[in-house]
């Protein structure tokens, strides 16, 4: 898999208030897409490859097509959105500033490279953690 760094093509959305189309080309990305308040693009952000198989980057999102204000800044809050990309291995959130920055923040992970472990527990991240619980359930019951 090429990942972020080769050709990809994704569309994100969070229901009812943001949606778009992200694809990478020669180890830049490009976005396109809108919320409620306006318009948003970025082209040519670049993408930073720190160990196979995983992929960041954070840019700044354009509002503005020369004099004119493609999105409405007046009331924005600050906020983060997270959004669902259409292939899981991408995940990303836009963060919203009250000044009227707002950025994008990806990561994605091959799901080649980083295979999941089947477990029982789904909050156990790591392979080394015993998954029976039953030592600090009975604490609990010593509290309640």
């Amino acid at each position: 898999m090429e990942g972020l760094s080769g050709n990809v093509f994704a569309g994100f959305r969070a229901p009812g208030r943001v949606f778009g189309v992200l694809f990478g080309i020669c180890g830049r990305l490009h976005c396109i897409g809108a919320t409620q308040r306006g318009i948003f693009w970025r082209f040519g952000a670049r993408t930073i490859n720190p160990m196979p198989g995983c992929w960041d980057s954070v840019f700044g999102l354009r509002t503005r097509i020369k004099q004119i204000e493609m999105m409405l800044e007046w009331g924005m809050k600050d906020e983060i959105i997270p959004v669902h990309f259409r292939p899981s291995w991408i995940h990303g959130s836009i963060h919203c500033k009250r000044s009227g920055c707002i950025s994008f923040v990806i990561t994605a992970i091959d799901r080649e490279v980083f295979a999941s472990l089947p477990r029982k527990n789904h909050e156990i991240f790591s392979d080394m953690e015993v998954e029976d619980v039953s030592y600090y359930q009975s604490s609990r019951k010593e509290r309640n």
